[in-house]
């Protein structure tokens, strides 16, 4: 008898494939990652299996680039190293320790699978990789569409950069993934207030909040936001499901609360303990470091502008700009493109009810690490994984938002202007542009009011080439040159100008790093300054191939008045750069060019 399916049932049956396909690749890129990179196995059995099965088709379902280097030997610092330690010595689940439970026990179910190897904590950080995948889909589909939802899942797959953290045995996709599960269950239960999903959604905050405690930072905003009401009238309902998700999520998380007060007097040691590395990142050494709230608030007292400029940089600005590279061995302009695209749906996600959800988990999870990415170490890629998922899904909504306009407008052209308009399309337009106007306005002088906060303090501040240097950089500059480890720029007009901050009369010593451009016969350039249009100083400049020149200048309180000063530099000689001995690929061998600079150092005296 044949088996006969309605059309609902094959198209349900179909999606599920589709998925199944999806996750099944993610398993076997990353696995193939692991056995490259930390095999060979011989035992137990199954894996010295299974690392030969999974490389053999990797020439035709990987690009030809991707090639792993064996970490030899494996897990000998950072994290996972204390992982695997507190793993093994770990009596019960709610233990009080500095690292949270939740993947210690993963660990541990892999100890079981692995005969107690180490690569059990490879196994425990890939699975949680792959199961981000499939959180990807779930989320897309709820919050926006199916396909969405695989579009993205598929981009998070492939991705080689996201991919290729999964087997080195961090937690960072374990709470990628429990970002993303909460975010869907969060829509579930605004959706469907049920008390399965009160429930659903009470175990994967707590879930989430056992992988970090910095969690709370996204669960308690999230759940209030189910619990606001759709009307004023109707309280009762949003308020009591999502009570009963806190109230589910309190009593899991409250045991290991509770362990750690009792064993070092801070039931957020966890949090805490993190305090005294970020202030050694610092050069700072406290025999009692602060809270995080304490570490925190001195820092937005000391420079309220310049706290303020690096928190907004580090929700919006820096996760942002550091993903989408790892799409070039699949087609080198993807990565641009879905950059785009996620800018775009991001923008259009603040004008949908389901689409800020997103936006308030996204900024609300990425806030413990705001002010800490600059620091020594706190700007790692794996801190900010679990935005990229949101990125993704922002980026083909925005191709589906884009496609159903354009479908709609052929489809009846005055029928889609007047739905616009009933929507109020244009408003919403209108708002948008002028959010993107304030922004943009806000991140070009920004660098200038921290540099003048920081002179205000007396501290020593630089004005350096680089991404956000427009407020500094006026005409005459060429653009950002890159050698080595220097970001600089090349004066190629008389004169190049530079503004600089002056904010009190006062003595100030100037350090310029710059470099003339050798010719051929190495003869010195000379450069004269100007401040404000009065002669400051003459410099010969050298070339040392070896490091950027250092160029001193001390001005007195008369030399300065306050405010906004005009550096203007007016070198001897402009050349094309083809008649230097020194090469920059980043300028084309026909660019005029005198000298470059790298940054200028202002010293209060």
């Amino acid at each position: 008898m044949a088996l006969s399916l309605t059309p609902e049932a094959r198209r349900r049956w179909a999606w599920r494939l589709a998925v199944a396909l999806v996750v099944g690749y993610a398993t076997w890129l990353r696995l193939v990652i692991l056995v490259e990179r930390y095999g060979p196995f011989d035992h137990p059995r199954w894996l010295v299996t299974l690392s030969r099965v999974v490389e053999a088709p990797k020439p035709v379902l990987a690009p030809a680039s991707w090639v792993w280097a064996k970490v030899d030997p494996p897990y000998v610092g950072g994290d996972p190293i204390n992982y695997l330690k507190f793993a093994r010595e770990l009596p019960s689940f709610y233990q009080a320790t500095v690292r949270e439970p939740m993947f210690l026990e993963v660990i541990r179910v892999f100890f079981t699978l692995t005969d107690n190897q180490d690569v059990a904590i490879s196994f425990a950080s890939l699975t949680f990789s792959v199961l981000c995948v499939l959180g990807t889909y779930l989320l897309g589909s709820v919050a926006i569409s199916r396909p969405v939802g695989l579009a993205a899942a598929l981009a998070l797959a492939i991705e080689q950069e996201f991919a290729a953290w999964a087997p080195d045995g961090w937690r960072d996709e374990t709470f990628a993934t429990f970002v993303i599960l909460t975010a869907w269950a969060l829509l579930r239960l605004r959706a469907n207030r049920t008390w399965q999903n009160a429930l659903l959604t009470g175990v994967v905050c707590a879930a989430a909040t056992l992988t970090r405690i910095t969690s709370i930072s996204f669960v308690v905003p999230g759940l209030m936001w189910v619990a606001w009401p759709r009307e004023r009238s109707a309280w009762r309902a949003p308020v009591k499901y999502a009570g009963g998700a806190a109230l589910v999520a309190a009593v899991l998380v409250a045991p290991y609360l509770i362990n750690c007060y009792v064993k070092t007097g801070d039931p957020f040691f966890a949090i805490n303990y993190g305090t005294k590395f970020y202030l050694a990142a610092e050069g700072q050494f406290p025999d009692r470091p602060p809270g995080v709230a304490g570490y925190a608030a001195a820092k937005f007292r000391a420079h309220p502008i310049g706290e303020t400029d690096t928190a907004v940089r580090g929700l919006v600005e820096f996760p942002f700009v550091t993903k989408f590279r790892g799409f070039y061995g699949w087609l080198p302009s993807l990565g641009p493109v879905l950059r785009w695209l996620s800018a775009f749906g991001l923008l259009i996600w603040i004008w949908q009810p389901r689409g800020r959800l997103l936006l308030l988990i996204l900024l609300t999870s990425l806030a413990p690490y705001m002010i800490t990415w600059t620091l020594r170490g706190g700007g790692e890629w794996r801190f900010t994984m679990h935005a990229y998922p949101f990125y993704l899904l922002a980026a083909f909504a925005a191709v589906a938002w884009l496609v159903a306009g354009v479908r709609s407008l052929i489809a009846s052209r005055q029928s889609t202007l007047a739905a616009w308009r009933a929507q109020h399309v244009g408003a919403k337009g209108l708002a948008t542009a002028a959010l993107v106007a304030i922004g943009c306005l806000a991140n070009f002088w920004a660098p200038y009011f921290v540099a003048r906060e920081g002179l205000l303090a007396g501290e020593p501040t630089s004005v350096a080439a680089g991404e956000n240097d427009g407020v500094f950089f006026g005409a005459g500059w060429t653009g950002l040159v890159h050698s080595g480890t220097v970001t600089s720029r090349f004066a190629n007009a008389q004169p190049a100008t530079l503004r600089v901050p002056f904010p009190e009369r006062r003595a100030y010593h100037l350090v310029l790093r710059m470099d003339a451009v050798p010719d051929a016969n190495g003869s010195p350039q000379r450069v004269r300054l100007f401040i404000d249009n009065r002669p400051a100083g003459v410099f010969d400049l050298a070339w040392n191939e070896e490091r950027v020149g250092a160029l001193t200048l001390d001005l007195s309180a008369s030399d300065v008045s306050p405010g906004r000063a005009r550096l203007d530099f007016i070198a001897d000689r402009v050349a094309p750069l083809g008649q230097a001995e020194a090469s920059f690929p980043d300028l084309p061998a026909s660019a005029p060019v005198a000298f470059r600079l790298w940054y200028v150092r202002l010293t209060p005296q």
